[in-house]
């Protein structure tokens, strides 16, 4: 079977400003791609 290199399941991810617009998409897109996401950020 064809390893998919591009597969993030059961990795973490620790994305740092993740409260932003751009961040929300790279979240949204780890945990579809089966990963898990740490947030990081800050609301001013």
């Amino acid at each position: 079977m064809k390893k998919n290199i591009f597969s993030l399941d059961n990795k973490v991810i620790v994305v740092t400003g993740g409260t932003g617009v751009l961040g929300g998409h790279f979240v949204n897109a780890i945990v579809q791609a089966g990963g898990i996401a740490i947030i990081l950020g800050l609301n001013e």
